[in-house]
C-alpha cells in the first residue's frame, strides 16, 4: 500500500522555487521604494519652489538665508523662515534625512550632525533649493531637476536668474 504525499526532493524543489520568487519580489519592492522616495523629493522641491515664488510675489524678495550661506533642513518646522504658516502649513523634510560625518556635495553645513537632506540658499533676490546626499538613484543628465552645479545625485530648483557659477 502506497501512502499519498510528496517526496523530500519534491518539497525541496518547491521551497527553492518559492525562495527565488520571494527574493525577486523583495528586490523589486526595494527599487520601487527608492523611486518613490526620489519622486517625493522632487515633489517637495516643487512645492517649496511654489511657496518661495508666492512669498516673493507678496514681499518683493525671497526669504534670506543666514550669512553663512546654506540653511540645512534639520527637522526644524521652520527651516526657511517666513514660509510657514502663510505659504505652507508645514515645511517638508526629506524622507530619509540621516546624519553624516563628512561634507556633502560641497555644502559645509552638511559636514556636521545635521546630516543630509534639503538645503536652501538665498540673498533675497535669487535662491537655490537642493536635495543633496539623499537622492537614491542616479540623476540622469537630461533630468530638468538635475543640479546645474554638477553635484552628483542632487536635485535642484532655483530662481530664474541663478546659474551654477553664482551659487
Amino acid at each position: 500500500m502506497f501512502k499519498r504525499g510528496f517526496t523530500l526532493v519534491e518539497l525541496l524543489v518547491v521551497i527553492g522555487i518559492i525562495g527565488i520568487l520571494a527574493s525577486t519580489v523583495v528586490v523589486n519592492v526595494s527599487r520601487s521604494r527608492t523611486r518613490a522616495r526620489d519622486a517625493r523629493r522632487k515633489a517637495d522641491l516643487k512645492t517649496l519652489q511654489t511657496a518661495l515664488e508666492a512669498y516673493n510675489d507678496e514681499n518683493g524678495v525671497y526669504p534670506v538665508s543666514a550669512a553663512s550661506g546654506w540653511v540645512v533642513e534639520t527637522g526644524s518646522p521652520n527651516w526657511i523662515v517666513g514660509l510657514t504658516p502663510t505659504f505652507l502649513p508645514v515645511l517638508p523634510s526629506d524622507p530619509t534625512r540621516r546624519p553624516t560625518t563628512s561634507t556633502c556635495s560641497g555644502i559645509p553645513n552638511f559636514g556636521d550632525t545635521s546630516g543630509s537632506g534639503y538645503a536652501y540658499r538665498s540673498n533675497g533676490s535669487e535662491y537655490k533649493l537642493i536635495a543633496a546626499c539623499t537622492v537614491e538613484n542616479t540623476v540622469a543628465a537630461t533630468d530638468i531637476m538635475r543640479d546645474p552645479a554638477g553635484r552628483p545625485n542632487t536635485y535642484a530648483v532655483y530662481s530664474g536668474s541663478v546659474t551654477a557659477s553664482s551659487f
